[in-house]
C-alpha cells in the first residue's frame, strides 16, 4: 500500500514574510536568467539553503520545491494586484 500524502498546514503571514526575506537574500541567484548547467546547480543549491534556513525557524516544514511554488504564487498574486490597481487608476484618469 502506498502511503497517503497529507496536505501541509497553511503558511502564516509570518512564514510568508520570512520567505520574502530569505528570497531577497538569495535573489541574485534564484532569479538569474541564465540557464547553463553551473547556474542551474547554483539555483538548486540556493533553494536548498533557503529551505534549510526556513525550516530551522518555522514550524511549517517545507521542501525547496514547495517554497519555490509559494514564491511563484505570491509573485502571481502581486502581478494581478498591480494590474488591477493600474486598470483602476487608468479608468479614473480618463
Amino acid at each position: 500500500m502506498e502511503k497517503e500524502q497529507r496536505r501541509a498546514e497553511n503558511l502564516t503571514a509570518q512564514d510568508r514574510a520570512f520567505i520574502t526575506e530569505l528570497v531577497e537574500k538569495h535573489w541574485g541567484v534564484i532569479e538569474s536568467k541564465k540557464s547553463d548547467t553551473v547556474t542551474l546547480k547554483e539555483k538548486s543549491k540556493a533553494w536548498e539553503i533557503l529551505a534549510e534556513e526556513f525550516n530551522a525557524v518555522s514550524t511549517a516544514k517545507r521542501t525547496a520545491q514547495q517554497l519555490k511554488q509559494v514564491l511563484d504564487n505570491m509573485m502571481r498574486l502581486i502581478t494581478i494586484f498591480v494590474k488591477s490597481v493600474t486598470a483602476a487608476l487608468s479608468s479614473t484618469v480618463n
